[in-house]
């Protein structure tokens, strides 16, 4: 008849834990314990271990566990049942989806940098091709070797080869003639 009192949850301790007692370390790296209990807010190292603790020790409370929408004060029994009721009735729906191209971004933040983007290219598009540009240097750029001096050219005075652009014919002139 050495029946022991119940008295409250049992905990069990990690043999990490306890050799760190032990050895006088405790508390000093937790990096270690990534389960906590959050009934007794004892940690554990391995899942198998938090497992083992909460189906011997909180079993009836998570039974009795409810969960209350922060919305709209709804209680469910199950965390997943809250989870799809708030998906469901609370989340903001596409404001971060941009209207132009249909594009879904995870925050408003990257939706206007993506807005800010579309704004710049197009005042830095190319007027003769519709190329889009993220600043004025590369528009110019662009328009200075694609669309200006289309059919000028410049010869090479000792060879006679000709170039589109003068930037061509001086490499050519040093490679080639070694001059400038």
């Amino acid at each position: 008849m050495n029946k022991k009192p119940k008295s409250g949850p049992r905990i069990r301790i990690t043999r990490q834990a306890l050799r760190k007692k032990e050895e006088g370390t405790e508390g000093k790296d937790e990096s270690n314990f990534i389960y906590t209990c959050q009934y007794c807010r004892v940690k554990f190292t391995q899942n198998s271990h938090f497992f083992r603790h909460m189906t011997s020790n909180h079993q009836a409370q998570q039974k009795e566990a409810t969960y209350e929408c922060n919305e709209c004060q709804i209680i469910f029994t199950k965390k997943n049942m809250l989870d799809l009721h708030y998906k469901k009735r609370h989340q903001i729906k596409s404001k971060s989806k941009c209207e132009s191209c249909a594009i879904t971004f995870k925050s408003r933040y990257c939706l206007r940098r993506h807005m800010k983007l579309k704004q710049i290219m197009n005042e830095n598009s190319c007027v003769k091709c519709q190329k889009k540009f993220t600043n004025k240097d590369l528009l110019l750029k662009h328009v200075k070797n694609k669309h200006t001096f289309k059919n000028a050219t410049y010869q090479c005075e000792i060879c006679t080869l000709n170039f589109k652009a003068k930037k061509s014919l001086q490499t050519h002139l040093s490679r080639v003639h070694k001059r400038l």
